[in-house]
This record gives structure tokens, sequence and C-alpha cells, in this order.
């Protein structure tokens, strides 16, 4: 309230001064105040006179303005209804990690029925030609065979497709020759003749054949043994490697199946190949180094019974 007392006497102040400097001046009539500005019984009221001319162009102050009165009531607040932003093709992220669902382990079911094998089955390769006549049969020519021990073999031959070996013993050792006497030949003019005369050694003949695994392979052979001191010993040999070492010890060892002197005996053997290649071995052994004859080789046959 008192500055609402100031600001009334300032109003007052001003319109006093405003009466005065009009009284003043001669050329201006005098004007009847105006007391109806005043409204506040508590001042008394001040006659204003009314100017003749344009009042003076200087600024009244400005009201002091007054703070508002507070109220007992709290003021309330209204909020803007919130627009929801539209909604996005893009999924928003899960606000909480799913915990991992542990599947249950079911027991395993063994199948009653065995399933059918649909792979094709392998062609069955057909059996080789027989293996007879020609260089079996000791037919097809001789060559010259020279003695690995330096014995001397004067003369010496082995019939083509087949490989001449021996051991030597304390005197010596076999020679190979061509034989066409007849009475030693079991068929065509040929045989092969290994000698084992005065010797104790080891000798024979062997061949490396084509051969399909899982093939089987049934070996003929023929050979003569004429008169000797000491006993002779005949075996049929396989190797299924291939190789050419009568001593190796894969060569699987077969006694013959008779012996007799004087007579053409045969020995006969089924052999399953295992490999490519076959080993054949015709072998005869001399234990004393005596006086003997020899051994005539001929016709050996070889037939594949193809695979069982």
């Amino acid at each position: 309230m008192a500055k609402f007392r100031l600001m009334k006497a300032l109003v007052l102040f001003i319109i006093c001064m405003s009466v005065i400097l009009a009284g003043c001046n001669t050329a201006q009539p005098t004007s009847t105040p105006d007391f109806s500005i005043i409204s506040s019984p508590q001042v008394p009221l001040v006659a204003q006179a009314t100017p003749t001319q344009p009042p003076t162009s200087t600024p009244l102050p400005s009201p002091t303005p007054q703070p508002a009165t507070q109220s007992d009531e709290p003021t309330v607040f209204q909020m803007s209804p919130v627009t929801p932003a539209p909604p996005t093709d893009t999924p928003l992220p899960p606000t909480e990690t799913p915990t991992p669902v542990v599947p249950t382990p079911q027991p395993e079911v063994t199948p009653t029925t065995v399933p059918t094998n649909t792979s094709t089955p392998r062609p069955v390769a057909p059996p080789d030609e027989p293996r007879r006549g020609g260089s079996w049969d000791m037919e097809d020519g001789f060559e010259v065979w020279i003695n690995p021990h330096g014995d001397n073999c004067s003369g010496s031959r082995v019939a083509v497709g087949w490989r001449g070996f021996t051991s030597r013993g304390q005197y010596g050792s076999s020679c190979f020759y061509q034989y066409d006497f007849a009475p030693n030949v079991f068929s065509g003019q040929f045989s092969q003749e290994i000698t084992f005369d005065f010797v104790d050694s080891h000798a024979g003949l062997l061949r490396v054949i084509d051969s399909q695994p899982g093939h089987t392979y049934q070996v003929t052979a023929r050979l003569k043994h004429v008169h000797t001191l000491p006993p002779m010993q005949y075996h049929f040999g396989y190797d299924f490697s291939g190789g050419t070492d009568w001593q190796a010890e894969s060569v699987r060892w077969a006694p013959w199946d008779e012996f007799r002197e004087g007579d053409w005996i045969t020995h006969e053997e089924t052999l399953e190949a295992t490999g490519p290649a076959t080993t054949i071995y015709i072998k005869g052994f001399h234990e004393t180094a005596a006086q003997g004859g020899a051994t005539y080789v001929d016709a050996i046959e070889v037939i594949d019974l193809g695979a069982r």
C-alpha cells in the first residue's frame, strides 16, 4: 500500500506543477481542473486544470509494476497430450535377453530294417585265355643262358619265356640245355634239360604271368628224371608278389605230387591270385654231389578258372 500511496502522491505532484505552469503563462486561458482521475477516498481530491493547449511532451513515468499477490491455492499446470511416434518397420531390440531353451535329449532309435545296398556291383572280369603250347611247351625257341656262378656251362640255353636259376654246391652248379630226343620230350619237338650230374645244388625254371586278383588259376607242370644214385627232390613254387627271387620269403613251396624215375610225372596246383602278377617256379634238388642224370621239363599249362 505504501508504494500505491507514493504513486498517487507523485501523480498529484505532477498535476500541481502542471497547474502552476499553466497559471504562469498569461497567453493560455485557465482551465477547470478535473478531479475524476483520483478515485481513492484516502487522498483529497485536487482540481485539475484543463489545458488550453496540447500538453507538453514530457513523458510520464511508468507505474512501477506490483508483484502479484500469492494465492493460497496451488497453480495447476496442464500438460499437452503426447502424440505417439508412428510405428516403423524396423523391429525394436528385445529389452531382455531370452533364455536359450536346451532341448531334451531323445533316446536313439535303432532302425529295425537294414538299408538296401544300392551301389552298382563291380563287373566281373572274364577269365584269361588258357596258357598252353608255344613257349609253355618249349616250342618257341631257346636263348643263351650264362651261369651266374661262373661254372662251365658251354652251349647252355633256356626256353623263350622262362628264366633259369641255380645255387652252387660244394662242387659246382647246374646247367640248362635245349633237348630234342623224343623219349625225353612230352609233346612237340623240344623239352628243357636241367643237369644235376656230380653237383649238390638247387636248380629250376621260373616264369611271371599276368593275373587278375581274385581269379583262381590251375597250373599243371610235367617233368621226367633219368636214373641217378642219390634221390632227387622236386617242388612247385608260386609268388603272388610277382617277384623273381626264388629264395625270397614271399615264395611258397609245395612238394611234387609224385616221384618216380624214367617216367613223366605231373604236379597240379590251384592258386587264387592276389595281385596283377604271379610267379610260378619248378625246382629240383640234388642233395649229393654224385653221379646222376638230368631232369626234363615240358608241357606247362595255366588255366584261369575265373573269380569264385
